[in-house]
């Protein structure tokens, strides 16, 4: 079940950014996986699978929904101590916030990630270094 529900996230993740009229479907296999998920008490499969529907939601212009996924993945990732889980859920809130002009919520979700993607020495820190030259800075 597990391998089945990390093989879904990824092919709708494929799916979605290949195609954004297949987000609807995409949604639906996530939805699936995230109940398999809980099913199984898979606590950092759960995560993934929050983060991966933010994202998405994201990508489908439904940045408010996206915030909801990304803020629940970040709160289960925090009582696991899934700190990649944690990083990539504060990079989530960070393009959400800034999508939807809470510029000043954007740098510091992007500042969190930033701080756990360099702890775990994660090749997502550069990007992030790379995403603060491009969003507006807190009062902006």
């Amino acid at each position: 079940m597990h391998g089945e529900a990390e093989a879904l996230i990824q092919l709708t993740l494929t799916l979605s950014q290949a195609d954004p009229a297949a987000a609807r479907q995409t949604l639906h296999h996530l939805d699936h996986a995230l109940r398999s998920a809980r099913r199984l008490g898979t606590r950092p499969l759960e995560c993934h699978v929050l983060n991966a529907l933010g994202e998405v939601l994201l990508g489908a212009g439904r940045s408010e929904q996206a915030l909801d996924q990304h803020a629940a993945a970040l709160e289960l990732a925090r009582r696991t101590g899934e700190r990649d889980e944690q990083a990539r859920a504060h990079r989530g809130l960070a393009r959400a916030h800034a999508a939807l002009g809470n510029h000043d919520q954007a740098h510091d979700h992007l500042q969190e990630a930033l701080g756990l993607y360099t702890a775990l020495a994660a090749p997502e820190a550069d990007q992030i270094r790379d995403q603060f030259a491009t969003t507006p800075k807190p009062g902006a």
